[in-house]
This record gives structure tokens, C-alpha cells and sequence, in this order.
């Protein structure tokens, strides 16, 4: 979508009226990896899969619900009732438009409730006009990727998305990786979440932005696995989804 004109993108509405919208963020993963490999993951999945169903690609929205990490140089983000809002603001349009099929490729963690809520609301316009896939919290991305490296993990997975990045980059390895971690405790961790989450309290817990004890010790090959993964499981779970025709007034 981000390089047709809009009656190149009319002429393919009335082919195929379905739509993927990778979605970002502005979070750090680590000392040493890009605040943009969330979205870069997002972004390259949509591609891939773009490419797989001839369906085209909305352009990726580079914020999320990324404000618990805000502490960190360079992180920004949404509110969760901003993220609901602009998500239905945006399908709605195209949906008006004559969209009839649009999956959303969620990258962050915490954009989950958030994506639910929009999800709903935007049912009561057009039901079941847009889904969601969520790379981090997909269970049977987790399980996948559990049989590779399993341990300590706190909330989102670090592992996964910056495997997937070494892949993408064509890096071989991070550049922390066996260095000694050490972890809160699991109890202290639950305990900032259910008290709001507050920005400088995770830096103090986690200060080289790293929840996970594992997570700067993957490869680009644990990267290719798990991308391959999630874009088998996509076209499985969304081809018929995807490739339904525009609908008749």
C-alpha cells in the first residue's frame, strides 16, 4: 500500500479486498539491539506473508503500548485507550472503504488488551471484519519457541523477538551473549504489574532492559526457525480468512 497510488489500491479492493497491518514499537530490547527491532519483525512478517496470499500491506504503525518501558532513551508509546481508539479510527476507514478482511501483526506484548478491546468495538461495525495476531502471545508461538530455549522469561519475550531480528539482520549472534544475569524475583516482578506498572521502577529492576535471563543468547538460526514458524502457522490459520472476496453490497 505505502508505494500505489489510491486507484491502484481501489483497482486491488475490487480483486482482493483483504489487508495486513504489521504492528510496532518503540521499546529497548537489551543494551545492544535497535529501539526498531519490534517493528522490523512486525513490518517483515506482514511482508512475507504479503507475499505468500498476494494481499497487500498497510504500513506498520511504529507505537504501541510501550510506555512501562519509557525510562529508556528513545522508547515511546500509546496509551492503551489511544492504541483502541487509533486502531478503530484506522480499520474503520479502510473497512468504509471496501476492505472486508484486515489482520492485524501485532509485535509487542502489551498491546494485548488493548488490541482485544479494539477488536470487539470494531466487530459491532463489521463483524469479524478484523482479527489479530499476536507474535509474543500466541500460545503455540510460545511453546514453539519454548523448545528451543526454555527458563526464566519475564512477560514479553525477548528471546523470540530478538532471534528473529538476528535473522532478519543476518547478524550470527548478539553481542551479549553468555554474559552472567541475575533476575528479581518473580513475586517482585507480578507485584509492579499490579501496581501500574511505573516506568522508573522497571529500570531500577531491570536496568539494562533485559526481563529475561536467556535472552541475548540466541542466533540467527533460532531466528529462522521461529520466523518460519510463525509464517507457516499464518497462512494455515489465515489464508481462507485473507482471500475472501470482495463482498457483495
Amino acid at each position: 500500500m505505502v508505494n500505489l497510488t489510491f486507484t491502484e489500491i481501489e483497482a486491488g479492493i475490487k480483486d482482493c479486498s483483504s489487508l495486513i497491518m504489521p504492528l510496532g514499537g518503540a521499546e529497548p530490547y537489551g543494551k545492544y539491539s535497535s529501539m526498531g527491532i519490534a517493528t522490523l519483525c512486525a513490518s517483515s512478517i506482514a511482508e512475507n506473508l504479503s507475499s505468500r496470499l498476494n494481499v497487500m500491506v498497510a504500513p506498520v504503525l511504529p507505537f504501541g503500548c510501550s510506555t512501562a518501558y519509557r525510562a529508556f532513551g528513545g522508547t515511546a508509546g500509546l496509551k492503551p485507550r489511544t492504541f483502541t481508539n487509533l486502531i478503530i479510527d484506522v480499520c474503520r476507514d479502510w473497512i468504509a472503504q471496501g476492505f472486508s478482511s484486515i489482520l492485524l501483526i501485532d509485535s509487542l506484548n502489551d498491546n494485548s488488551e488493548a488490541l482485544q478491546d479494539a477488536i470487539c468495538r470494531l466487530d459491532k461495525i463489521r463483524g469479524g471484519a478484523v482479527r489479530a495476531f499476536s507474535i509474543q502471545n500466541d500460545q503455540r508461538v510460545r511453546k514453539f519457541v519454548s523448545q528451543i530455549v526454555n527458563g526464566v522469561e519475564y512477560g514479553r519475550s525477548e528471546f523470540m523477538i530478538q532471534a528473529i531480528a538476528n535473522y532478519l539482520l543476518q547478524n550470527q549472534k548478539s553481542c551479549d551473549c553468555g554474559t552472567e544475569k541475575t533476575l528479581p524475583d518473580e513475586k517482585v516482578f507480578r507485584q509492579w504489574k499490579k501496581r501500574g506498572k511505573d516506568p522508573q521502577k522497571y529500570r531500577k529492576l531491570f536496568p539494562d532492559a533485559v526481563s529475561s535471563l536467556f535472552s541475548e543468547s540466541c542466533d540467527m538460526n533460532n531466528g529462522r526457525e521461529i520466523f518460519s514458524f510463525i509464517i507457516d502457522l499464518l497462512v494455515k490459520e489465515y489464508s481462507s480468512f485473507l482471500l475472501s472476496r470482495k463482498e457483495s453490497p
